[in-house]
């Protein structure tokens, strides 16, 4: 079998075919001190609003430590070319990551999903296993003592130097960015004029989180203005509508954001010219636009679902899951076999080679969920209660800091030429195979879906329920 690395070689050839990329996605993780939301009409819409020249500005101007990044690829947002030999080295080092424990995170986005989809009240759900990780454990950096040890446990991490190492070898593995593909997680701190942050832990957090560090006066439109840049800059805009209105409390310590930017096209597009309005049995009959294509590929099976495998041209993929019409495709998510099904990626005993004839709607979903709740409920309930949230591993401080709740809205897009998706999630702080079946696969009535990387790890987890 041709090695990831090979294959990504092989594409770099293609730069001129591939340079237009259709398809993206993007997500932002917040912990923030005391960050104040926008209203639900508007972080619930479903189009981006670029702002213009006065809605931006230099957030430069505040920044204190700029975040390591890999070398060889060109700086994230630009739109330079890399130099050949460097981004070889780039994708050879990035081939060669090994992540220690990747079924740890995986046990924690179908544990995470699980619970978000239990609250979804007949609603689509759109969740954002990985960037909540990668939250937790920038958050983890940030306190001590029982609030480290619940947050480390919610992890499924056992101790901050199987973390660091988690952390770094998946922030590896998942960084690109070049002309033909994208997916760059990123990170920030924002500290408010009188906050003295420890300097082993800001070092910790510029070199483990890959965070950008800022500090300014919190409740300061400037400082607000600097936010939304970071934002805008670090999800190519995708996200204006949804962190359009972010600012700061003037009583806030630290805001700490995480991103996760992804771009990427179908290997095998649908066909534009078969797409055609037909209806969705959800809780209601909707006819929304559905796509189209005839193509070989391997079909999945278990004893309550039947699934396809739609690979990216950044060797990550999309796992389209459709339960029997027994079933609830959030129970998928508790249902023994299909996490096997999830853990097994292409190694699955129940499949077989067939001509697939697709049809899928078009899909755009927009969730909000309460992410606090959850937690909670998991065993992470010190940085919640001002009385014990413990942030002294980073911060001098004489007062009490606490988160006071965390909120994810996701925005997940599919059309014939690829995926675009978006999350924002905050927290306040005061060869030739034989062809054995043909198969028609309509995802026409709810289902489970899961975008992952070349590694398995699930970026975004899904349920389509209505147009």
């Amino acid at each position: 079998m041709e090695s990831p690395l090979n294959a990504a070689l092989k594409k770099r050839s293609l730069v001129g075919l591939l340079r237009k990329i259709v398809s993206g996605a993007c997500v932002l993780c917040f912990c923030a001190a005391c960050l104040q939301w926008p209203s639900a009409a508007r972080a619930e819409g479903t189009e981006s609003v670029q702002g213009g020249e006065d809605s931006r500005m230099n957030d430069k101007a505040y920044q204190i430590a700029e975040a390591e990044r890999p070398e060889g690829f060109v700086p994230p947002f630009s739109e330079e070319e890399a130099d050949e030999e460097a981004w070889w080295d780039a994708m050879e080092a990035k081939d060669q990551a090994v992540i220690p424990n990747p079924e740890r995170v995986r046990r924690f986005a179908w544990r995470t999903a699980a619970a978000l989809a239990e609250k979804g009240e007949g609603e689509n759900l759109l969740c954002s296993p990985m960037n909540l990780w990668f939250c937790a454990g920038m958050t983890a950096h940030l306190t001590a003592g029982e609030s480290r040890r619940q947050i480390l446990a919610f992890m499924d991490e056992t101790s901050d130097q199987d973390l660091d190492e988690q952390i770094l070898q998946i922030y590896r593995s998942l960084y690109r960015y070049d002309l033909d593909a994208a997916c760059v997680p990123g990170a920030s701190l924002w500290l408010n004029s009188g906050v003295q942050i420890k300097k082993e832990a800001l070092d910790r957090i510029v070199s483990s989180d890959h965070a950008d560090v800022f500090q300014g006066p919190m409740g300061e439109e400037n400082y607000d203005l600097a936010l939304r840049t970071w934002l805008s800059r670090q999800t190519k805009g995708l996200l204006d509508r949804a962190t359009g209105d972010l600012r700061f409390s003037p009583v806030s310590d630290l805001s700490v954001c995480t991103a996760l930017y992804y771009k990427a096209r179908w290997v095998n597009p649908f066909r534009e010219e078969a797409t055609s309005p037909e209806v969705f049995h959800g809780a209601e009959d909707t006819e929304t636009l559905f796509m189209h294509r005839d193509a070989a590929g391997y079909i999945y099976r278990g004893e309550r679902f039947t699934a396809v495998r739609e690979d990216l041209f950044d060797d990550g993929h999309a796992l389209f899951i459709l339960p029997n019409s027994d079933t609830a495709p959030e129970d998928l998510l508790k249902d023994e076999e299909t996490l096997r099904f999830l853990e097994a990626d292409r190694d699955w005993e129940n499949s077989a080679y067939a001509m697939i004839h697709m049809s899928m709607p078009r899909i755009d979903c927009v969730s909000s969920l309460t992410v606090s709740d959850m937690m909670k409920q998991m065993g992470v309930t010190d940085v919640f209660d001002a009385a014990k949230a413990d942030f002294s591993e980073a911060l001098f401080s004489d007062h009490p800091v606490s988160f006071s709740g965390i909120q994810q809205f996701c925005r997940f897009t599919a059309d014939e030429q690829g995926i675009e998706a978006a999350a924002v999630t905050a927290a306040d702080v005061f060869g030739m195979m034989i062809i054995e079946e043909d198969v028609e696969f309509r995802l026409d009535r709810p289902f489970l879906y899961v975008l992952s990387t070349q590694r398995n790890l699930p970026l975004f987890v899904g349920v389509y329920r209505s147009p």
